[in-house]
């Protein structure tokens, strides 16, 4: 029991490369949609907080649906690029919130895809079983 909790604090990325395929792919998803999650409702508060600044809904259109927040969030992970509805500004210059939020969203982003790329890499390899 002890010992177990310590090994995985002190060297849960092993332990995540033991775990089977399955579940070690079904925490990686689970963790990545909760991100998209976490940055989507931190749009939507920002929206609404913010509104006579950010404006991400254009002036007259009150807040969006909870999907366009999402849609936002999943843009921004993916680096698709933006096209928002409404007439929103595409740049946030009247939104400091959420150009931090974007940076913040990027760049774990970054490192989530540079962590799941040296999973999938070692998973690959095999290099354990050699």
């Amino acid at each position: 029991g002890r010992q177990l909790n310590v090994l995985l604090a002190r060297d849960w990325f092993h332990v995540l490369l033991e775990w089977p395929t399955i579940k070690s792919i079904g925490l990686l998803v689970a963790i990545w949609n909760a991100s998209i999650l976490f940055f989507a409702l931190l749009y939507a508060a920002e929206d609404n907080v913010f509104s006579s600044t950010c404006n991400l809904a254009g002036p007259a259109e009150g807040p969006y649906p909870f999907a366009t927040y999402f849609a936002l969030s999943l843009e921004t992970c993916t680096t698709v690029g933006y096209g928002l509805p409404g007439g929103g500004n595409a740049f946030f210059e009247n939104c400091p919130s959420a150009i931090v939020t974007i940076y913040f969203q990027m760049l774990f982003s970054m490192l989530f895809n540079a962590f799941l790329m040296s999973v999938f890499f070692l998973r690959l390899g095999r290099c354990d079983t050699r």
